[in-house]
């Protein structure tokens, strides 16, 4: 169905490039699930080229593409191939919206990034900051996974007496908030 659509977009007599990248991005995602990483890869690199031209240099509307194909390469095992796209989709993202489910994203595939190429006293700044944002947000499943990393962090740096993430009180004491309370 992908295909389909993106075949239609492709040739329709005035093509709208932003949802031919809109597709290519979907189709490749669905070529990413099924672990067909080579198949995905050209598909997120047109979209962004897409992209890149639809908008200025610096529009937080670039930071999506730039993450996707970033967390492409991660997968790929490709962690320098990720970082330059991490960075550029961090700083475009500081000029836009402020969402913070976006920025804990974005953060955590910095750190990711700086994991994958052993740098683990730098990702721990990114890492905690995702938490932060996370619990915040009172994403449960996304919070786990920031615990996680941050866990996986603390024990390549050796510090296994320190509970990872300890951001708030609440956290310390290993309890969650009453249903309803904010």
């Amino acid at each position: 169905m992908h295909k389909q659509s993106l075949a239609l977009a492709e040739n329709a007599p005035e093509p709208d490039d932003t949802r031919i990248a809109t597709r290519l991005n979907n189709l490749a995602l669905v070529y990413w699930d099924q672990f067909r990483y080579d198949e995905a890869e050209p598909l997120l690199v047109r979209s962004l080229e897409i992209a890149e031209q639809a908008h200025d240099r610096d529009d937080a509307d670039l930071a999506l593409p730039l993450n996707n194909l970033a967390r492409l390469y991660m997968r790929m095992e490709r962690p320098e191939a990720a970082a330059t796209l991490v960075d550029r989709a961090i700083a475009v993202w500081q000029g836009g919206d402020d969402d913070a489910v976006f920025t804990a994203i974005l953060l955590d595939a910095k750190a990711e990034v700086l994991i994958g190429l052993g740098h683990y006293d730098e990702a721990l700044e990114p890492a905690e900051t995702a938490l932060r944002a996370r619990e915040q947000v009172g994403n449960l499943e996304k919070t786990a996974r920031s615990y996680h990393t941050l866990a996986y962090l603390y024990f390549k740096l050796g510090r296994h007496d320190e509970p990872p993430g300890c951001s708030n009180e609440r956290s310390r004491r290993g309890t969650r908030p009453r249903q309803g309370a904010s």
